[in-house]
Formats: structure tokens, sequence, C-alpha cells
């Protein structure tokens, strides 16, 4: 079979045997051998560049969808691992949680409420008898409260002669045991509650750490701390112990 020059097309229109208004074409026979044998080299590799064309977008399409899939599953791999990172579990719903819950405001009046310590004894917070009584809501994965647990031990030591005292809650522990851990390591000498839910979020409503809530002697709220600074954060809690129970004689000043 013999190709005509209108059998194939051009493939390089800079191509001087290619272009049909070349003159290199037009002054080739309309069977020059030479001229057809240049086509259809010209017409081979248009069609291997086609090919390769081809392949090249095949790739980068494989490529693509390789790259999405290794994307979503760091994703995936990422939520996964968040779920299981440390931290507070979600509060149960109580239908009644929004009746019994105290007002956490300054000024409020704190009910009396009943705690269970880690030996598994219940006790009142009214046993607890001083001038201003400070409930810490903690817990060893939240990393605040155990950096504030220093300044805790500083105003306790410096002001509980004077009448302060310390109620230390802990909130749900994802590892048994770890709040007894840290107590006993940082020699917590002030009481200790163990995680109570109906406590912690039905009648306080807690649900972020660290809280702090000051009360004086007739249980009137004379301070609330939410994270991540406040009045009773940190060496804030001195100074407003220093104000509001300053020493009764000169042997208390330095202490």
């Amino acid at each position: 079979m013999t190709l005509e020059r209108s059998d194939l097309e051009p493939v390089n229109p800079n191509c001087e045997w290619c272009h049909p208004d070349s003159p290199r074409a037009f002054f080739s026979g309309p069977r020059d051998p030479q001229l057809f044998l240049h086509l259809n080299i010209c017409h081979r590799e248009g069609q291997q560049q086609t090919v390769r064309n081809a392949a090249w977008c095949r790739f980068l399409i494989v490529k693509t969808i390789v790259a999405i899939v290794l994307v979503c599953s760091s994703v995936a791999a990422f939520a996964q691992a968040k779920d299981t990172l440390p931290g507070p579990a979600d509060p149960p719903a109580t239908a009644s949680a929004g009746k019994q819950r105290f007002k956490l405001v300054k000024g409020a009046t704190l009910p009396d409420f009943a705690y269970t310590d880690f030996n598994g004894a219940t006790h009142r917070f009214s046993d607890l008898h001083a001038k201003y009584r400070l409930i810490d809501f903690w817990a060893t994965w939240c990393l605040p409260c155990v950096a504030d647990l220093e300044s805790k031990k500083a105003a306790y030591e410096k002001f509980h002669r004077r009448g302060f005292e310390i109620l230390s809650i802990d909130d749900e522990e994802r590892r048994p045991g770890a709040a007894e851990k840290m107590i006993a390591k940082q020699s917590l000498p002030w009481p200790q509650a163990r995680f109570d839910p109906s406590l912690i979020y039905g009648k306080f409503g807690v649900y972020q750490l660290p809280t702090f809530v000051l009360v004086n002697s007739e249980n009137v709220i004379v301070a609330v701390t939410t994270p991540p600074t406040g009045p009773l954060a940190g060496k804030e809690l001195s100074r407003l112990l220093s104000r509001l129970i300053p020493p009764s004689r000169k042997g208390d000043a330095g202490r």
C-alpha cells in the first residue's frame, strides 16, 4: 500500500517536510520517496510522543491518588491517636443536674456536700473548719494542675495555721492509681477526694481543669477561677490570702 501525502497529517508545523506550505514540500513531487519516508518517520514519532504523554498523565493521576490516600490515612491515624490521649471522659448527662447544680459565682452561698476520700471514707465539706477553704478540682493528666501544686503547697504551709484549708477533688483518671501516686510523690498534706461524677459534673458543673473555688467560714464564695489564670492560680493565691487573713501576731508574719 502506497501512502499519499494527504494520508499523513503533519506532526511538526515547523518541519520543511511535514508542512504542506513549506518550499521543500512544494518542490517535492506528490510521490517523492524521501518525502514519504520522512512523513512516515514523523508520523511514528508523533504516535510515540502521544503514547509517552498518555503514560505520563497516567503516572501523575496514580501519584495524586496515592498522595490523597496517604493524607487521608494520616488524618485518620492522628484522629485515632488523639482519642487515646489521656484526658477527661465525657461527663455523664443527668436530667436532674441542672436542678441540683451549685451556683459558682462570687457572693453566692455554697451548700454543704459530701465527698469520699481515697480510702473510701465519706466526709462532709462542713467538717473542714477554717476561715477560708479552697476547693481544688484537678487531675494528674492536667499539666497546669500539676504545675500549680508547688504554689498551693507554699500557700498551705504559710497560711494553714492562720485558718486556711484545701480540699482537692480528683477528676477522672485514665490510669488507675495515678492520683494516689501523685499525692504521695508530692507529699500533699491537705484532704483529698476521689473522682465522683455526680459531685463534679452534677452539683458543681465543672468541666475545665484546673478550677478553684475559695469559700469563707460562712460558706460564701469569695473567688472562682477557671483556666488558665486567675486570682487563685499560682502565686496569686498567696497574695489574696495575705489580704484576707493577715498574721494575728508577729510570730506569724514570717510564716
